[in-house]
């Protein structure tokens, strides 16, 4: 979670130092936000795989992960959007102890697209709770968080490919929060 404070951190004193012509943009922003009905809003699946990094002490770069997502996203402005995303598949295989974890969870997302239209570049931040059968080596929690970090690209045809960190971690909520770090990639579909 060292990561979640440190962009909290990170955002307060862009906010902070942001000058007049910039603040005029973001109230822009904040007025183009529109009211969120469940209708309007595009479905979105993704599948990801994950390939374990060194996380503190403890290296899990033999550890590989598998996730699906379902994800209500809803365009709060021409470039901005927000998800609810359910996680129905969360798999993890800790190699070092041939433990085969399982879990399902949801969560929140946001999403900046650099075109208007939903199509193109974007950068995403999504934050959700794990539910899994088995503890993660050094974390005595079955109840992590899971933080994502990625950068994307969404085709004409509503086909997307992204490249993510992730970092799962109980938030100290048990007593060993040994946190889990891996890069991987999503490939998904928006109807």
């Amino acid at each position: 979670m060292k990561f979640l404070h440190a962009f909290g951190i990170m955002l307060a004193l862009c906010l902070l130092t942001t000058s007049n012509a910039e603040a005029s943009k973001i109230g822009e922003l904040t007025q183009e936000i529109k009211d969120l009905k469940w209708e309007d809003g595009r479905l979105r699946i993704e599948g990801q795989a994950w390939a374990g990094t060194r996380s503190g002490r403890r290296s899990r770069s033999d550890d590989v992960a598998v996730a699906g997502i379902i994800e209500k996203e809803f365009a709060l402005g021409t470039k901005l959007a927000v998800g609810v995303r359910a996680i129905p598949l969360f798999y993890y295989d800790e190699h070092r102890t041939d433990e085969e974890i399982w879990g399902a969870g949801g969560g929140v997302s946001i999403r900046y697209y650099t075109s208007e239209s939903q199509d193109g570049w974007f950068i995403e931040y999504s934050e959700s709770l794990i539910a899994h059968s088995d503890k993660f080596r050094g974390n005595s929690g079955s109840l992590n968080f899971m933080s994502e970090v990625g950068v994307g690209y969404e085709f004409d045809n509503n086909w997307h490919i992204a490249a993510k960190w992730r970092h799962l971690s109980n938030a100290g909520i048990a007593d060993k929060n040994s946190g889990i770090n891996g890069v991987g990639i999503g490939i998904g579909f928006s109807f």
